[in-house]
């Protein structure tokens, strides 16, 4: 599968977490055993498809290349934090910067960024989490997934009509 995407899309940035997680994984199976046929069979293909087959080294290098990219830069920010919790200040920083200079500053990128943040893989803080809301807010300030709860005004109408006419029939 890694080799079919790779042909399609090389430098898709959910590939590049992919890659790093097989990494990972050949690493805790094969450890030194670097000579069992299936470990030789691995490693060939990877060299065929990757520069650079250490993961912290390949994510380094992504992250070198792709610095502009807010798509990449989360892939390689979940990436850092999957190789070494260690780095997950660093992860944080790089994942959630929305410097004016950088690409992909869109809803969908934002979200992506948003739902790593709040999902069970990063588990930020509240404090993270807000923050990073507040500075979408301040790039998309009429998107509904960075404004506070409080800040959402639900329309009368709509909350007015749920609570009276509520059937089971679809509207018609």
């Amino acid at each position: 599968s890694l080799k079919r995407a790779h042909k399609l899309e090389p430098q898709n940035p959910e590939l590049h977490t992919c890659f790093v997680r097989f990494l990972q994984h050949r690493q805790e199976k094969f450890g030194s055993d670097a000579e069992s046929p299936v470990a030789q069979v691995i490693n060939l293909e990877l060299n065929n498809l990757l520069t650079n087959t250490d993961p912290t080294q390949l994510n380094e290098d992504f992250l070198n290349k792709h610095q502009e990219s807010i798509a990449h830069r989360l892939q390689a920010a979940r990436s850092m934090v999957l190789l070494d919790s260690i780095q997950r200040e660093r992860a944080i920083n790089i994942g959630t910067s929305l410097e004016s200079h950088l690409q992909g500053r869109i809803l969908p990128n934002l979200v992506k960024v948003l739902e790593w943040l709040e999902g069970n893989e990063f588990k930020g803080s509240c404090d993270e989490i807000s923050l990073y809301k507040s500075q979408c807010n301040a790039v998309i300030p009429h998107a509904l997934a960075f404004r506070a709860p409080s800040a959402i005004i639900p329309n009368s109408d709509t909350n007015s009509t749920m609570n009276h006419n509520h059937t089971d029939a679809p509207d018609s």
